[in-house]
């Protein structure tokens, strides 16, 4: 069995042009995905290490959506977290204090959530070159 693959430059100009567009939107999704994976991540870490003096802490992770970022709108970012305006949201359980060890939540959530946004933007750009593939 032979497979035979032609492309002209047309198709390839066309596809350039294309994959810009796709490229804002898949990494807008992708850090998206990143966000609400790792606030998740953080908040279950926090519940299991906030204990009854941190007991609102946990509800007090949020996540907020995607916001373009870097020049001309070439990059994407989220936040994700404790929220000070939110109950226990301010006090000092990520950082620690001389009362309680830091309690890491957010550290815990980083590499999973970087995993997250890179396994979604390595799967995007399978698309951007064979559509259905990724």
């Amino acid at each position: 069995m032979r497979i035979r693959v032609i492309h002209s430059i047309d198709e390839l100009v066309r596809d350039l042009n294309r994959i810009p567009v796709l490229a804002s939107r898949d990494a807008r999704d992708a850090v998206r995905h990143g966000a609400m994976t790792g606030n998740l991540i953080a908040k279950e870490h926090a519940r299991g290490k906030s204990g009854r003096h941190g007991k609102h802490y946990p509800r007090s992770f949020t996540w907020d959506r995607p916001a373009q970022s870097l020049f001309g709108g070439a990059g994407w970012s989220a936040d994700y977290g404790p929220l000070p305006g939110r109950r226990q949201g301010g006090m000092s359980f990520e950082e620690g204090s001389r009362n309680q060890p830091a309690h890491g939540d957010l550290e815990a959530s980083r590499t999973p959530a970087i995993g997250v946004v890179a396994q979604d933007v390595r799967r995007a750009m399978d698309d951007w070159f064979w559509p259905g593939r990724g």
